[in-house]
């Protein structure tokens, strides 16, 4: 049961990740930014929900408790995860992810 666990919780967040940083990609682009400004509107939030994830992906844990917080600094720091649209994209993807990646961890008895 842990490993499935692993692996949605895995697949929730590298999906969650890409998703953000390709947005951020192409509103950039969209906006008609420069490389350095297209890079900074990927980068905040998208580059950085992609190293949470990969974290989480080798530290568990480590990478579970990042991603709950993740998702809190999310509902407080955009105020569109307030919306329904928000709340399903942005907030309970790391949200899920992270609860998935600690009980996993925590039911399989291995610590990190």
């Amino acid at each position: 049961m842990s490993k499935w666990m692993i692996y949605v919780a895995r697949g929730i967040a590298l999906l969650w990740a890409l998703w953000w940083t390709l947005f951020g990609l192409l509103s950039g682009i969209a906006e008609g930014y420069d490389w350095l400004g297209i890079f900074r509107h990927a980068a905040v939030p998208g580059l950085v929900f992609l190293l949470v994830a990969v974290i989480a992906w080798r530290w568990e844990i480590i990478g579970g408790i990042l991603l709950l917080l993740a998702s809190v600094a999310t509902l407080i720091g955009f105020p569109f995860t307030r919306t329904l649209e928000g709340f399903l994209t942005l907030f309970l993807p790391p949200l899920v992810a992270g609860g998935l990646f600690i009980v996993s961890r925590l039911r399989s008895g291995v610590a990190q």
